[in-house]
């Protein structure tokens, strides 16, 4: 489960939580457990077996994208290991040190202190304090850089916490928050993880004008397009990352809707521009094989018809017979890389 802060500019870095195999090398779930075999002599058969090795899922990050301020918690079900013996592991897997803090909560439903661990060193910010989503104020001091203290506090039924802090304090009452240099090399330090930028490459202006294209979707009306047309001979170009037609910005389908970009920082990874591209018969080879030339990812779509007057087209209605092909033309990752994070948990239970 993930508890979602406010805003924080551009949503950028991805947390997965995976399928952990039996070699426990894969991230996110409670896995591994040694098993042993008994045979009973008596009727020369393979006795009852208690504990084998077993994957279990475990949404830590419910596969979402995770921003400063954001937190989130899952419980660690799924077994009874009764009497056993049973020796915790805990594995972060986050090679470009996104400054999540992890911890878990006690049998009061509180932060345990004693159980705070982070690859991040937090330098400089050792003297204050972070509000919790349980609301209990922690000391960063507390914070340690030893996973075995994640380890030691694990158990059945426990509950896992991740929190990314955006707000550090210099008072235990968390009422004066803390500024400075340090925060300031935080805050940056967080943008800069944050940062990858999307642009639409520039090679597709001598694309789109070989392929006269001359028309974007803007919206859907079930099977069919509400469009954006232009005269065939219209000036297609891209600007500061932007495919432009006709001068006008092209709109980018993302997140369940349609938007029309103000800058290439709005584009994210799958923000696709949905062209219609004049197909005759039914041949649109060339098209794809200069969007290949240059790397760009695309998709093809269905036939559409623009009606008698494709310029002044406003609907593009799905057509078998058309003559405009739909593809989705997605931009290329220019500057950065976006960070990833997720966990190992394992318990092995000695019967």
């Amino acid at each position: 489960m993930k508890n979602k802060s406010a805003n924080y500019g551009k949503i950028a870095v991805i947390a997965i939580a995976l399928a952990v195999a039996a070699t426990c090398t894969v991230s996110g779930t409670l896995a591994a457990f040694s098993a042993t075999y008994t045979w009973n002599s008596d009727s020369a058969s393979v006795g009852e077996i208690d504990y084998r090795d077993t994957v279990y899922s475990f949404a830590l990050f419910n596969n979402e994208s995770i921003t400063p301020g954001d937190s989130g918690s899952a419980v660690l079900n799924g077994a009874d290991f009764g009497e056993n013996t049973v020796q915790w592991s805990f594995t972060s897997h986050n090679e470009q040190v996104v400054p999540v803090v992890f911890y878990v909560l006690g049998d009061d439903g509180l932060p345990d202190e004693t159980s705070f661990y982070s690859e991040y060193s937090f330098d400089g910010l050792k003297e204050y304090y972070v509000l919790c989503a349980e609301g209990r104020v922690v000391g960063l001091s507390a914070v340690s850089s030893d996973p075995a203290v994640m380890a030691k506090s694990l158990g059945i039924g426990k509950t896992v916490c991740w929190a990314w802090f955006e707000d550090f304090f210099t008072n235990i009452e968390a009422t004066e928050k803390a500024e400075g240099l340090a925060v300031d090399e935080y805050a940056e330090y967080c943008t800069k993880i944050c940062a990858s930028e999307y642009a639409f490459d520039t090679g597709l202006s001598d694309i789109l004008e070989s392929a006269y294209v001359h028309a974007f979707v803007t919206g859907t009306n079930g099977d069919d397009l509400k469009v954006k047309s232009f005269d065939m001979n219209a000036t297609k170009s891209v600007e500061n990352g932007l495919i432009l037609i006709g001068g006008e910005t092209c709109y980018v389908y993302g997140y369940g809707m349609f938007s029309r970009p103000v800058t290439s920082f709005d584009l994210l990874k799958d923000s696709a521009a949905w062209l219609l591209v004049p197909e005759t018969d039914g041949d649109s080879s060339a098209f794809e094989n200069a969007l290949a030339e240059i790397g760009v990812r695309y998709e093809k779509g269905e036939l559409y018809s623009l009606g008698e007057v494709v310029v002044e087209a406003t609907d593009a209605i799905r057509d078998e017979n058309g003559n405009r092909r739909l593809y989705k033309i997605y931009p290329n990752l220019t500057d950065g890389e976006r960070a990833r994070i997720s966990v190992t948990i394992s318990a092995t239970v000695t019967a």
